[in-house]
């Protein structure tokens, strides 16, 4: 299969693909950049809940696709939520949008997890995006007030205690977790927390600043961020340091 190459500078209105299984339900979503860098929103559609993402994800796409007219190869960039989450999630979506990537001759836009539910929110204030990370620890992410979920971001791996120490007065905490944290002896009252997801939607909206600014890559130099050791090379850094 030959790979047609585009300048990452891509012309507009360019057509995007954004695709999110970080979580434990994933989804999908259709958009165009325009020459201003405005995002349009097409459509979008949930993975099925009955279906892990690795059986649902291709067939949603394809229904998405098939709604609106779009063709596979018409698509330019293919976004996707890159980490932290699922290890198995991430893989499947990583995979699959570098797969279809590379069929089509698009580029690619990893986006960060918490980013995506940090802009979800909306808010100008300052905001925290949070997922489980397992073993009593979350994966967080933390935006002052006016800086855009867009930027370079630094994700934290901390214990629950650790990470409800670090909210201050006025910070928006965004989370699926969101219920949970607020019930905690520990929550401060001058923190709030809602619940919310990653979406697709967050994730397109994220990659169009990144394409606007020439910033999307080859479907090869995306890579995954965990953000920590799988259990089993846990287990082995253990058994080697013993």
């Amino acid at each position: 299969m030959s790979l047609k190459t585009r300048p990452h500078q891509i012309e507009p209105p360019t057509r995007l693909l954004a695709v999110e299984t970080a979580d434990r339900y994933g989804s999908v979503a259709l958009a165009q950049i325009t020459a201003q860098g405005a995002l349009q929103l097409i459509g979008s559609a949930e993975l099925r809940t009955d279906q892990r993402s690795a059986q649902s994800l291709a067939p949603a796409i394809g229904a998405l696709l098939a709604e609106h007219g779009w063709s596979p190869h018409s698509l330019d960039v293919v976004a996707v939520a890159s980490g932290p989450g699922s290890f198995t999630g991430l893989r499947v979506g990583v995979t699959t949008a570098k797969t279809l990537a590379y069929a089509a001759g698009a580029t690619v836009v990893g986006v960060n997890t918490l980013a995506a539910l940090a802009h979800s929110a909306e808010t100008t204030g300052a905001v925290w995006g949070v997922l489980d990370a397992q073993r009593g620890e979350v994966f967080a992410v933390h935006f002052a007030a006016g800086e855009s979920p867009a930027a370079g971001v630094a994700t934290q791996r901390l214990t629950l205690p650790s990470f409800v120490s670090k909210l201050v007065k006025g910070d928006l905490v965004v989370s699926p977790l969101a219920a949970n944290l607020a019930e905690r002896d520990d929550w401060p009252s001058t923190s709030r927390a809602i619940l919310a997801k990653p979406s697709a939607v967050a994730v397109a909206h994220l990659a169009a600043v990144e394409v606007a600014a020439g910033r999307s890559i080859s479907p090869f130099e995306l890579t995954i961020d965990y953000c920590r050791p799988s259990a089993a090379e846990e287990k082995a850094a253990q058994s080697d340091s013993t």
